[in-house]
């Protein structure tokens, strides 16, 4: 029974995939035979796929296509590629530069994913995976793109997973959570010190498309004991200027650091 959701993603799949190769729109039996499922089960995927604007169908013909959602969805996958490509020369410099790691990191939902790692150059150093998911809160990377989405957004998805839970402990004030969120803003970046992993330290910063809005995070990875409030100040100096260059290569310009799009 445990694997029944996946079958079902599996089908899900199927039918997106054949309809992606299919030169003309098609009916229920034809996908239904061509993939050896019965009606019923091939409707049932289809009316949810709908739902989801991932499938159309033609109200006259009652035939099946691709839907819209997925362009959606493809232009998004292609603006995270893009980004990393852009980023990554300017995000190897500054790990050779400061030697902890560096990461890059886009949003999936409620959750961040890192799409780019150089690792420190120090015998001891912070460890990133690439494709791992973690949650927006707690970590400086998900701290960033919280503050920069509007606030009752940010908002939900703090009261979602209240209380927040920490590697030393809760935090079960959502007010001060919120707070942080502006201070992330107004200084540029977000901090992090053994929230999500003991003897570790990281600090975000946001880096902005041509409209404005957060296309991705940075953030500096470093151990506690590499730690102070001079080795923090001299790595959001460095941090910051490498996002904010990596923002100008996307189209991307302000006097400040504040985006383009008023959030607060």
């Amino acid at each position: 029974m445990k694997r029944q959701p996946v079958r079902v993603l599996d089908r899900a799949v199927d039918i997106l995939e054949y309809l992606e190769k299919a030169t003309k729109e098609t009916s229920l039996v034809e996908l239904a035979g061509s993939l050896g499922l019965d009606k019923t089960t091939t409707y049932r995927l289809l009316s949810s796929l709908c739902d989801r604007q991932l499938v159309f169908k033609d109200p006259e013909t009652r035939r099946y296509r691709l839907g819209a959602k997925l362009l959606e969805l493809g232009s998004a996958t292609a603006r995270q590629w893009d980004v990393r490509r852009v980023a990554a020369p300017f995000l190897q410099r500054l790990r050779d530069a400061c030697q902890e790691t560096v990461g890059l990191y886009v949003r999936l939902g409620n959750s961040r994913v890192c799409i780019e790692k150089f690792e420190g150059l120090y015998e001891v150093r912070r460890a990133l995976t690439v494709g791992r998911v973690q949650p927006l809160y707690p970590g400086a990377p998900g701290k960033v793109f919280l503050a920069y989405m509007p606030r009752e957004e940010a908002r939900s998805i703090l009261a979602s997973i209240h209380p927040i839970r920490f590697e030393r402990g809760d935090w079960s004030d959502l007010g001060q959570a919120i707070g942080e969120l502006d201070l992330v803003v107004a200084q540029g970046y977000a901090v992090a010190v053994e929230e999500l992993f003991p003897n570790a330290a990281t600090i975000a910063c946001p880096i902005f498309d041509h409209t404005g809005h957060v296309a991705a995070v940075a953030s500096l990875a470093t151990i506690t004991s590499r730690w102070s409030a001079q080795r923090e100040a001299e790595l959001a100096k460095m941090l910051r200027e490498t996002a904010r260059e990596i923002s100008a290569a996307c189209g991307y310009y302000s006097g400040d650091d504040k985006p383009v799009a008023s959030l607060m």
